[in-house]
């Protein structure tokens, strides 16, 4: 069904205006007839009208939690759906609650009301639900994935908290030079006049005038630069590479694989925990990390298995994932117990991805720091030699 906006006039004379969901523009017309209300126009919702936005990790964790407790207590799903759309204090969740209640009402199943939601609801949860509603288990499924999105919130504000303090860096360091360039170095100009001028000094004076006359031009083209990645990143070959690049990049490369790893396990272990077979779970496992380059590897692990191959020795093969995830695998394949060892690699990789955090941001720290001193160090030499010099003469 299709959101319509839609202007109608009720038995009184009155204009309304609306919106409703339809068929088609012949079943809405007939809805409005119902009402008592004559269409005047109608049409389709635009996409940016009708994406009420994806609901982030945190909400879908509150979801998941709360549906759970109330299925669990033997509240039908239209009335538990019905209680969280009063509940909420987010207009966004409102309207996607109120978009599944009125889909369940119509004898909809919760996936398909939740496909019917824009997109809005990520595919992982989608096909758990699905799996959910077949087995019997919904309040199971719907606890473990309050757990899953809780993780991986916890997992991102981690990492973002922990790069704060670098970035902050960046900034000041950025700033520093700007008012050394802007200011410090005109006022020394105004000093020397026409001294005999060492290398250094007039590189300085040369950057301190081309910063100073050309700074629209400069903040123009930084700007442009950033909308032409931008472009370049939807190109899906560009965007495979710099996918990997951010998987192979000295300082990052390790954190990022150890994020992909961690986000992996958790989604395959709740995937395969659920029931859903291996070669399925790998698939939508691929989706989730939002990474062409991990996309493409499980792609070729998921080819593998489909011809026989263990999944360990796959993603051994694949070499894309931290090395230990094989041998934890392995050990789960061979001793028959592969859901428990999934469980016990998705909290350990949730460690491993906060330790790796840490040590990222304590390897940054002091190399800015360096940089930032050579900067400033380059800046105040390049200033105090002419000054030493004219002392000198004048002596």
């Amino acid at each position: 069904m299709e959101s319509y906006l839609y202007t109608a006039v009720n038995r009184e004379g009155r204009k309304v205006r609306g919106e409703k969901r339809a068929e088609d523009v012949v079943h809405l017309y007939a809805l409005l007839n119902n009402e008592g209300l004559y269409c005047l126009n109608a049409h389709r919702k635009a996409q940016w009208e009708t994406q009420t936005g994806k609901p982030k990790n945190q909400e879908l964790s509150l979801m998941c939690k709360q549906l759970a407790a109330m299925l669990s207590s033997g509240i039908p799903l239209v009335n538990a759906l019905e209680m969280l759309r009063q509940k909420s204090d987010k207009k966004k969740m409102k309207k996607l609650y109120a978009q599944l209640v009125e889909e369940v009402r119509k004898g909809s199943s919760l996936t398909l009301a939740m496909r019917q939601c824009q997109q809005a609801f990520p595919p992982l949860l989608i096909y758990l639900v699905q799996a959910g509603e077949m087995n019997g288990t919904l309040d199971a499924v719907m606890e473990r994935m309050a757990g899953h999105y809780d993780k991986e919130y916890k997992l991102r504000n981690k990492v973002t908290s922990a790069l704060i303090y670098p970035i902050m860096l960046l900034v000041v360091t950025v700033a520093v030079i700007l008012a050394l360039m802007t200011s410090v170095v005109p006022s020394f100009l105004s000093m020397v006049g026409d001294m005999a001028l060492p290398w250094n000094t007039l590189l300085l004076i040369s950057m301190s005038n081309f910063i100073v006359a050309y700074w629209p031009f400069l903040i123009l083209g930084v700007l442009f630069l950033a909308l032409g990645v931008r472009m370049a990143l939807k190109v899906p070959a560009l965007r495979r590479g710099f996918d990997e690049l951010k998987v192979k990049f000295p300082l990052f490369g390790t954190l990022n694989r150890i994020v992909a790893t961690s986000r992996f396990a958790r989604t395959f272990s709740s995937l395969y925990s659920s029931g859903i077979s291996v070669i399925d779970s790998l698939q939508v496992s691929g989706d989730v990390l939002n990474n062409r380059y991990f996309t493409e590897k499980i792609g070729w692990i998921s080819e593998r298995v489909r011809r026989g191959e263990m999944l360990s020795r796959s993603i051994e093969a694949s070499q894309a994932f931290d090395p230990l995830l094989n041998s934890m695998m392995y050990v789960g394949e061979e001793s028959g117990s592969l859901e428990d060892v999934l469980n016990s690699i998705s909290d350990y990789y949730d460690t491993e991805a906060d330790n790796a955090t840490q040590k990222m941001v304590a390897m940054m720290e002091p190399i800015m720091i360096i940089i930032l001193a050579i900067i400033i160090f380059f800046v105040i030499i390049s200033i105090l030699m002419p000054i030493y010099d004219s002392y000198g003469m004048i002596a």
